[in-house]
């Protein structure tokens, strides 16, 4: 009893000694630790960020009522993003971006044209995860009637089209939307009247409509085209190809132009039918690249091309076959010989013509 009596005396003998020691020596530890357990949220919450990070926002869908004010539904997004737009109106004007505006917000823009015409108008969207493609809608304003729908749209988002004629108050209309039978007459409706649509597939349709007043009289068909593209990238067109030769079955120049339904930079891979083969550097969707190759033998040769955007998508091939107009063919013989025996004059060949 007396041994466990000391024990304890001296144990609250060392813990009363100790417990200064012991309070600094707590809060020499709990700093850094506590710093430790900060950076560590800080990562958990990056990490959490990273994870959380969606898709760019979907090309916008715009339509209107009056043809001066538009309106862009903001879809519903998994992360919640604010998105902002930005306009070309098609008039050299731009709307620069415009938002925030909140999921499930609708952004009402007006805008006005000070001349009649048909104005292409460009809307984009973006949000902290990138930039959506392009939409791209015609507006149409002349005396007769005005004119308000998509042009190049995506698959599986629904398009709203409005039109006014001048003239009645109430229209039927049939319309036949390139995808299908087309509608039977429907309506009356009261001006301005609106229809619309979505597609399921890529491609381009043209889209036809009649009108019928409440008296019987029908216009003719009205037409227009509109381009349906899929949201994911799109792979760019088959390339045009023009040529000439400049030293006949020597030297051969050939134009390229492809255009990228996303508008993105392309590229050609060139065959030209003689083992060799190019690739240029990456152009403008449209531009025209030309490029000249030397041939060191004569023949009948057809040149295969294809154009690649800056995402890997590759379009369809496209040839040409440069026939000569002339049949002095042998007038190059020399020029040829000349070529086999001394191969560093090809490269000079095509900066000397």
């Amino acid at each position: 009893m007396i041994k466990k009596i000391i024990v304890l005396s001296i144990i609250s003998i060392f813990l009363m000694m100790n417990f200064t020691t012991l309070t600094c020596l707590s809060k020499q530890i709990t700093a850094p630790n506590l710093n430790e357990l900060n950076a560590s949220y800080q990562d958990k919450l990056y990490s959490i960020s990273e994870l959380t990070r969606g898709d760019p926002p979907l090309p916008p869908v715009m339509w209107t009522e009056d043809f001066s004010t538009f309106y862009i539904p903001t879809p519903q997004n998994p992360d919640g993003d604010d998105v902002y737009y930005l306009i070309n109106w098609g008039d050299g004007t731009s709307s620069d971006w415009i938002g925030p505006f909140a999921p499930g917000e609708t952004a009402i823009i007006s805008h006005d044209w000070s001349e009649e015409g048909t104005y292409e108008i460009e809307v984009k969207a973006k949000d902290q995860d990138g930039e959506s493609k392009w939409a791209v809608y015609t507006l149409t304003l002349s005396p007769d009637s005005k004119f308000f729908g998509v042009k190049i749209g995506y698959i599986d988002m629904t398009y709203t089209f409005t039109i006014y004629w001048n003239g009645g108050s109430e229209y039927f209309f049939m319309i036949d939307w390139g995808d299908g039978e087309p509608s039977d007459w429907m309506g009356p409706y009261e001006q301005p009247i609106f229809f619309s649509h979505s597609w399921d597939l890529p491609g381009e349709y043209v889209i036809k409509l009649k009108m019928k007043d409440i008296w019987g009289n029908e216009s003719d068909w009205f037409t227009f085209t509109v381009t349906i593209l899929n949201p994911e990238n799109n792979a760019p067109n088959k390339p045009n190809i023009t040529g000439k030769w400049i030293v006949v079955f020597v030297l051969l120049e050939c134009n390229f132009s492809a255009t990228d339904p996303d508008g993105d930079d392309v590229r050609y891979h060139i065959d030209w039918d003689d083992g060799e083969s190019d690739v240029t550097d990456f152009y403008i969707s449209g531009e025209t690249v030309t490029v000249r190759h030397v041939y060191s033998e004569q023949g009948d040769f057809t040149i295969t091309a294809y154009a690649e955007d800056i995402h890997g998508a590759i379009g369809p091939e496209n040839t040409f076959n440069p026939r000569s107009k002339t049949k002095a063919a042998n007038i190059n013989l020399f020029f040829l010989q000349l070529l086999e025996k001394f191969p560093l004059l090809a490269r000079f060949a095509t900066y000397i013509f």
